[in-house]
């Protein structure tokens, strides 16, 4: 399915967050990418073909995370020749679409309060094509400010692996939240509501 919003060819890739070799790209920025191909266990030309695919100019892969209030935020790959990247928008019930974050700086953006995104990620609405929670939580991951010390564990006791897969994205998901404490947020980031 295409979408396209303005000149943009975006298209619908919620099927990317089932690959291994997707999560390694996407969260680089929080872990060492390496370490999560390894902990994926994602081989050198997995990642490259995913890296194709996520570049392609023709076809920017999109992946959405539905709310239950309605809307979804959008992460999008801006496959823009000179000015890659990728960003994630807010479309809200009322259809209003806003850019909330450019991933271009590698750091996340410190917009979702910890309890929020939990709430947002555990709260998928009941309809089809809405993806598993731990992998809506990763996808909003770059919107996350500050965490408790513990997220680890919680993210460990409330994202249930139903199979292998699940299993190794857990324990990446847990070892990127045992190093969240690096992050420096100052408080006028915390401004999504």
């Amino acid at each position: 399915m295409l979408f396209r919003r303005a000149d943009f060819p975006l298209v619908r890739s919620d099927d990317l967050a089932d690959e291994p070799g997707f999560w390694p790209h996407y969260l680089g920025w929080a872990h060492d990418e390496r370490q999560l191909m390894s902990m994926l266990e994602v081989d050198g030309a997995d990642s490259d073909a995913m890296w194709e695919r996520l570049r392609d100019p023709e076809q920017w892969p999109v992946l959405r995370v539905a709310l239950a209030e309605g809307g979804h935020y959008a992460v999008y790959w801006r496959n823009i020749p000179g000015d890659l990247g990728v960003d994630i928008e807010r479309l809200s019930a009322g259809r209003a679409l806003t850019r909330v974050a450019d991933l271009a700086d590698g750091r996340p953006v410190g917009l979702l309060e910890w309890d929020d995104l939990l709430e947002i990620a555990a709260t998928a609405p009941r309809r089809s094509g809405v993806l598993h929670p731990l992998r809506r939580l990763l996808l909003l991951l770059p919107l996350l400010g500050a965490a408790p010390e513990d997220a680890h564990l919680v993210v460990r006791k409330t994202f249930l692996p139903r199979h292998r897969a699940d299993r190794l994205l857990l324990d990446a998901a847990v070892a990127i939240m045992q190093n969240w404490s690096h992050w420096e947020f100052t408080e006028d980031e915390h401004a999504e509501n």
